[in-house]
């Protein structure tokens, strides 16, 4: 398995270069939520926060509030998302949110 190193201001760590996902998740996989209930486990919550995000993202640019191109790519991940094409890529728990984190 190849891996990148990111940095944060906690410190580095390597990633598995075959995720999308960063630092962040990856030091809340070692202390995520009791329920190991990944966002996926829960495929219709998982796909309407994908077309939440997507509408959130056009209506902003329809308004002004964010650069279209910025929002047609959030849209063009979102559409991909609904297809499924990143269901490993959110592997913390839905119920956690990402309140604390540790150092490894």
């Amino acid at each position: 398995m190849t891996t990148r190193i990111e940095r944060d201001c906690l410190g580095e760590m390597e990633i598995p270069d075959d995720r999308y996902y960063g630092i962040q998740t990856t030091r809340m996989m070692a202390v995520s939520g009791a329920g190991r209930l990944p966002a996926i486990h829960f495929p219709g919550l998982f796909r309407a926060l994908f077309q939440i995000k997507k509408a959130c993202a056009l209506a902003n640019a329809e308004i002004g509030a964010l650069d279209s191109e910025v929002a047609d790519a959030i849209a063009w991940a979102a559409d991909r998302a609904l297809e499924g094409k990143y269901d490993t890529e959110f592997p913390l728990d839905i119920w956690q949110g990402g309140g604390y984190t540790i150092l490894t």
